[in-house]
């Protein structure tokens, strides 16, 4: 009976209605979604893609206190300081770009970028840190979400913020650098640095 009713089975196909097709899933919440992430194979969507999607959905909720370096954490410098080979040896060690330059009223006046500096020619003649700092800076409160934040970038066209809170104190300082690690998982490192010259924009290759 039963190797009858597999070879009567396929003559049979043909006189049944067409198969339901199951519709495709579709998430019904933020967590649904998330859990389809969480299984997607990682050959399909990769843990640095998984980063960027989580956070395109709750970039605006989350505050910039989260990834901000705290006041007690920040190598601060003085505008009378001298720019010398011990001292750019300390900040190189580090592992920071940026620094605050404060003033004689302990205000911060600008900012160090070490990426700017000629190191040749600090080494040989030691030079007023007052004379290299980039006095254009820009604050923003800790509790401005992310999208608030990289406005703040966009609309000053600086990539530093000195943050605050809602009595003015100065609670930390936070980078576009923080704000992409944040965002898509890990720092973009892009070594090209003829951006001005146009023939070698032209030229370079994309690998």
């Amino acid at each position: 009976m039963t190797k009858f009713v597999h070879w009567l089975d396929p003559k049979l196909e043909r006189f049944r209605g067409p198969k339901k097709k199951t519709p495709p899933y579709t998430p019904k919440t933020e967590k649904d979604l998330v859990g389809v992430l969480q299984r997607t194979p990682d050959d399909v969507i990769n843990q640095i893609q998984r980063i960027a999607i989580a956070s395109s959905m709750s970039y605006q909720t989350i505050p910039v206190a989260k990834i901000m370096a705290k006041a007690e954490h920040v190598v601060s410098l003085h505008e009378d300081d001298i720019l010398g080979a011990l001292t750019l040896d300390r900040l190189y060690k580090t592992g920071l770009t940026i620094f605050p330059v404060f003033d004689k009223a302990e205000q911060i006046c600008g900012v160090l970028r070490t990426e700017s500096i000629d190191t040749l020619k600090v080494v040989e003649n030691e030079t007023k840190l007052a004379d290299c700092i980039d006095r254009n800076i820009c604050y923003v409160r800790a509790d401005y979400s992310l999208d608030m934040l990289l406005s703040a970038f966009i609309r000053t066209n600086n990539n530093f913020c000195i943050v605050i809170d809602h009595s003015g104190e100065i609670v930390g300082y936070v980078t576009l650098d923080m704000f992409i690690v944040k965002f898509f998982g890990e720092e973009i490192i892009d070594n090209f640095n003829l951006d001005a010259d146009k023939n070698a924009v032209a030229k370079r290759s994309q690998k």
